[in-house]
């Protein structure tokens, strides 16, 4: 069913938020233990996006597919490229018989995603002997191949921090909306009804007749808008909390399930393997992590890629045994 996802929303290109949730529902039937609920959709939407598939424009409630790419990975091997954006039956049977023409040069693979629990498509890769016969596979069946340079490298790199954010923070008085509301909680990582009263908080409003979420963060008596990933981020800068952990020796990066990666550095980690990250409740310390939290592992995340994500997102880097203190 993973293909068939991709297949359907490649084929409409461009449509509302409400059709594709009907596509993934009708794509995604429950299982014998569980219905494909909220959070499995919000994880599905979060990895299509982080994948290089679809982006999502969440003001104007619309999902558009982006167009096929070959997108470079990190490799200390031959150059190995994924094939992401959007796909139809068609177009992958091209690439690889375009592959096969050069089956002395070139190799392509197919491996499932380690998320089983989630509808998301498999991994397509080509591997290739030298970066031109990438190049000429690419120009051969219309697909765009950008740089030399592994994708996940520059959107570490040239990804917005979080003092680009801070800076464009425009705090005023402000009157608390009348709204559903909840508090960010930093030792509990999630949003609670409970204040822990810091001055500095993010506070996430709902809208009574839609559902839309407000982000406002705080600071004292005066307030800002903020995104919703890159708030919760500041929050844990100023609280000097520690929640990402890199092991160097593993490659692994882990970040917390309800604590997601702002989207272009979780486009950033994930397009280091081409996998979506794996979750489970892992067992490496960290003391600002609460004990069993559901961990996302991001694998094959070179350490020059992973410091930049510690470093964008206001978090401190050490590359040694995995242990975040």
């Amino acid at each position: 069913m993973s293909e068939h996802l991709v297949y359907a929303i490649s084929a409409l290109g461009e449509m509302s938020i409400v059709k594709f949730y009907d596509i993934l529902k009708r794509l995604s039937p429950p299982s014998d233990e569980k219905d494909y609920g909220y959070n499995d959709r919000s994880q599905t939407i979060r990895y299509l996006e982080a994948l290089g598939y679809c982006e999502f424009d969440y003001d104007e409630r619309r999902v558009f597919m982006c167009p096929p790419a070959l997108v470079l990975l990190p490799s200390f091997g031959l150059p190995r490229a994924l094939l992401t954006g959007a796909r139809t039956p068609g177009l992958v049977e091209k690439v690889k018989a375009s592959v096969k023409k050069r089956k002395d040069a070139a190799i392509f693979n197919r491996v499932k995603q380690k998320n089983s629990e989630l509808n998301l498509p498999d991994a397509a890769t080509i591997e290739v002997s030298d970066f031109d016969v990438l190049k000429e596979i690419a120009q051969e069946n219309g697909i765009n191949l950008s740089s030399e340079r592994p994708a996940a490298l520059d959107l570490a790199t040239y990804s917005t921090s979080i003092d680009d954010v801070e800076t464009g923070l425009r705090f005023e008085s402000r009157t608390e909306i009348n709204w559903e509301r909840k508090v960010f909680n930093v030792q509990r990582l999630a949003f609670s009804r409970h204040e822990d009263g810091s001055d500095y908080r993010l506070s996430e409003y709902i809208n009574p007749y839609n559902q839309q979420r407000k982000h406002w963060i705080w600071n004292g008596a005066m307030t800002a808008d903020v995104g919703r990933d890159w708030g919760r981020y500041i929050v844990l800068k100023h609280a000097g909390k520690q929640i990402l952990i890199y092991d160097e020796e593993s490659q692994e990066l882990q970040v917390p399930l309800r604590v997601p990666l702002p989207c272009l550095l979780a486009r950033a980690a994930t397009l280091c393997s081409g996998m979506a990250p794996v979750i489970r409740e892992d067992s490496v310390f960290c003391k600002s992590v609460p004990s069993g939290f559901s961990m996302q592992i991001y694998s094959d995340v070179p350490a020059e890629i992973a410091s930049n994500i510690f470093s964008k997102t206001g978090q401190n880097f050490t590359a040694n045994d995995g242990v975040a203190e």
